[in-house]
């Protein structure tokens, strides 16, 4: 090797080394280089070296090698006094994340998450560690997940459009961006993870496209977790690859058509409470609205009630409006993304149901809550089946969206006693769109695994329009 070839050497060298120490200076932290960065450093004088006989290397060139190489350096590489890796695979749309550790932790000590910073008209829903905008509540916000190590730190993220690596308050953190596509305007299409090395456990939000960036960085560069005593402590999972397995294949259920299981309105369906106290239940007569100015407006779920209001689906004479409907193909989220097919006119509706339960068991019936949300179901040559199709807006929630004997708040769906030998009648009803009312079906006071339809002693009353 001749003296400009050890210069040129040197000169590389020199200026890598200087690059990456300015970079982990700026974490004020000391550092152990990686032997992964060890051997990308090495290859990467090998192979300047070994073409340095037939290249020869201005200043400007050297440089651009220099900052390539450091590039190159594994995002693994942080400011820490362990070695803890952040370590990413991004394939197509399908983020694999493993966080690499040769710390092992006893987990002796209780946290509690602490929020230096909340954002302006910002409140946390009751301890939740679930933020939303006041007036927002209940629809998007922050939400934070705390999981502790366990040494198989090894998850994936599905729809990933984009992710960073970012360093908030000296805590490693990967800033994922989504693209799905879910019903209504909010969407979460973020998630961060942040690790509190120190601790040894990684704090997960999920943030909503309603959160401006400045504030949700400022808010996750505040969080901060405190030792206190078991009771007060944050509620945490274990962060492991069962935890995150990613997309699932999807198990379908099937209802025979001709089940015993499925009543008609009008039939009195004899089953039990919390399966043990037997009750009759009748569906007496079902209407579908179109104006539901008539209805006693106290007696709406406000979640639902108030969305359909904010998107103007419902007239201030209560004549309840059509809509435009996109018609969305889901991606899997490794190779496709969600993408709309189609768009369609649809017409908000109404179902009201008047119905009775009749105790017909010797004790008072206390604690019921009626919350069984409407079914769609929909037929093929295997019976009927959970309806597939995804569009991006429906005014069915999922929800009783009308009870005229509901509790209060978060009771809402609890109704009140009813004594031994008592028939109570009860009004309800659900907001849905014109597609959807050939397909309603309704559980019966069941409160099991729905999903699973022929399920031992789950009733269904086809209410179909």
């Amino acid at each position: 090797m001749g003296k400009n070839e050890k210069f040129e050497r040197k000169t590389i060298e020199e200026i890598a080394n200087r690059l990456a120490e300015e970079e982990f200076d700026k974490e004020q932290e000391i550092h152990h280089f990686s032997s992964t960065y060890q051997l990308n450093k090495q290859n990467f004088l090998k192979k300047v070296s070994t073409k340095k006989s037939k290249t020869k290397f201005g200043l400007k060139r050297v440089l651009m090698i220099a900052i390539i190489s450091i590039v190159l350096i594994p995002t693994t590489i942080y400011a820490s006094k362990e070695i803890y890796q952040w370590i990413v695979n991004k394939n197509n749309y399908e983020l694999n994340i493993s966080l690499s550790d040769r710390k092992k932790y006893n987990h002796d000590h209780f946290y509690k998450l602490k929020f230096d910073y909340i954002p302006r008209d910002m409140v946390e829903d009751n301890d939740s560690n679930k933020f939303s905008y006041k007036n927002n509540m209940n629809s998007g916000g922050i939400s934070f997940v705390l999981w502790q190590l366990s040494g198989k730190e090894d998850f994936k993220e599905l729809y990933t459009k984009d992710y960073e690596e970012l360093t908030l308050n000296n805590h490693p953190s990967i800033v994922i961006k989504k693209n799905m596509m879910n019903s209504g305007d909010i969407q979460f299409d973020k998630i961060v993870y942040l690790f509190f090395e120190k601790e040894g456990y990684v704090l997960q939000a999920y943030i909503s496209n309603d959160v401006k960036e400045s504030e949700w960085k400022k808010m996750l560069e505040k969080v901060s977790l405190e030792e206190t005593n078991e009771k007060d402590a944050t509620h945490y999972g274990i962060l492991s690859k069962d935890l995150f397995k990613g997309k699932q294949p999807e198990k379908n259920y099937y209802l025979s058509k001709n089940s015993s299981n499925i009543h008609k309105i009008g039939d009195a369906v004899n089953t039990k409470v919390y399966d043990m106290q037997e009750v009759l239940f009748t569906v007496k007569s079902a209407t579908v609205m179109d104006n539901i100015k008539l209805l006693d407006k106290n007696n709406f779920n406000s979640n639902s009630y108030e969305q359909l209001k904010d998107k103007q689906l419902i007239a201030n004479d209560g004549e309840l409006l059509p809509f435009n409907q996109k018609i969305i193909k889901k991606g899997d989220g490794i190779q496709t993304l969600d993408e709309v097919v189609g768009e369609r006119k649809v017409k908000t509706k109404f179902v009201y149901l008047t119905a009775t339960i009749e105790n017909k068991s010797k004790k008072t019936i206390k604690d019921l809550y009626f919350q069984n949300r409407l079914y769609l179901l929909e037929d093929s040559k295997k019976g009927l089946s959970a309806t597939k199709e995804e569009v991006d807006f429906t005014p069915y929630s999922g929800e009783v969206d009308y009870l005229d004997s509901h509790g209060e708040g978060k009771s809402f769906y609890k109704m009140p006693d009813i004594k031994p030998g008592e028939k109570r009648e009860i009004k309800f009803g659900y907001f849905v769109d014109d597609t959807q009312i050939s397909k309603m079906f309704l559980p019966v006071l069941y409160y099991g695994d729905i999903e699973k339809l022929n399920a031992k002693g789950l009733e269904w009353i086809d209410i179909r329009q």
